[in-house]
Formats: C-alpha cells, sequence, structure tokens
C-alpha cells in the first residue's frame, strides 16, 4: 500500500509542479506586455494585474485580496462611470471604450468576457492602452496640416505641386493671374 501511496503523491507533486511552471510562464507572457491587463471576477474583484498595469496605477505586487477593481486602481469606493466590464457583465460581451481622457492620459479600454467550458461567465479580463502619445502625434499632425494649409492658401506667390506622373496636384489658389487653373489640373508636366 505504501507504493501506491508515494507514486500517488510524486504524480501530485509533478502535477503541482507543472501547474507552478504554467503560472509562471503566464506572468511572464503577461507582465512583459505594454498593454495594461487586469483579471477581474463578476464582483469586479482583482483576481491578477500585470506589472503594466501595477506600474501605471501605483499597485503594490502580489495579491489584491480580491478588493474591488475601484478601491485597487484608485483607492475609490466609487464605480467608474464608463467602465467598461461593467457593461460586459450583462450580456456577457467585450465592450470598449475608446479615447478616455483620465489622469492626463487618453485611454482605450477593452474589457472581454471568461468563461468557464459550461459557458458561464467566470470573470472579465480588462485591456487597456495608453494611447496618449498617439493622441498628441495626431493633434500635432493637425495643426501641422492647419499652417500648411494656410501657408499655402495665403502664398502671394504661384506654388505648384506635381505628382510622379507630372500632374499638378496641388497649387496656390491666391494669385489670380491669367493662368487657366483647369488647364492646369488637365496637363501633365514634364520635371
Amino acid at each position: 500500500m505504501v507504493p501506491q501511496i508515494e507514486r500517488a503523491e510524486r504524480k501530485q507533486f509533478r502535477l503541482f509542479e507543472k501547474l507552478i511552471r504554467s503560472e509562471q510562464e503566464k506572468s511572464v507572457l503577461l507582465d512583459a506586455m505594454t498593454r495594461l491587463v487586469l483579471y477581474l471576477d463578476t464582483d469586479l474583484r482583482v483576481i491578477w494585474a500585470n506589472k503594466a498595469m501595477h506600474d501605471a496605477f501605483g499597485m503594490t505586487t502580489g495579491p489584491h485580496n480580491r478588493k474591488h477593481c475601484d478601491k485597487a486602481l484608485h483607492d475609490s469606493n466609487k464605480v467608474c462611470s464608463v467602465c467598461p466590464t461593467q457593461k460586459t457583465l450583462k450580456p456577457g460581451k467585450p465592450h470598449e471604450v475608446v479615447d478616455f481622457l483620465s489622469d492626463k492620459r487618453n485611454w482605450v479600454l477593452r474589457s472581454y468576457p471568461v468563461h468557464d467550458e459550461k459557458g458561464a461567465l467566470t470573470g472579465i479580463m480588462e485591456i487597456v492602452t495608453d494611447i496618449t502619445e498617439r493622441h498628441r502625434a495626431e493633434e500635432a499632425l493637425r495643426q501641422s496640416e492647419q499652417q500648411y494649409r494656410e501657408l499655402f492658401g495665403n502664398a502671394s506667390d504661384i506654388i505648384l505641386i506635381l505628382d510622379f506622373g507630372g500632374e499638378a496636384a496641388m497649387f496656390s489658389e491666391k494669385p489670380h493671374i491669367t493662368i487657366n487653373q483647369s488647364q492646369l489640373r488637365r496637363e501633365r508636366y514634364d520635371a
């Protein structure tokens, strides 16, 4: 009887080692992500958060004692008004909040339902992307384009931009001299 117990214990120990390795691999992969990842139960209590989430919200590492996400992330008891996880709970479908402004940062919040093998909702995975730099770059590009249009449109000289085929792609509208603009649009110019 003792050898059978020893075999069962060794088998159980090997399974436990596999589980530990699997958890370590999951942590390594998710912690390497630059996106913020949060795994919540159906009561919106934190089960797990990756390193990026910890860093962005000043969370302590380790277990979160299943704190509600508002308490864990914002040290508040108030539910976020735009929380995508709340909206994922009801229908059990993914939800997205784009360009949410918080803490002077722009975010995209996405939440995905986690189902068990029977299809029952067991949790929610929230993935948060900081789009602040992209938002700033898009705004800088808009401003640059607006300045370009103003300079181009107000130029007192004739500005003619040809495409690679030698056709007039753009030209300044302000100088009203004896150029037939419809002719410029139709003719090809060899550079």
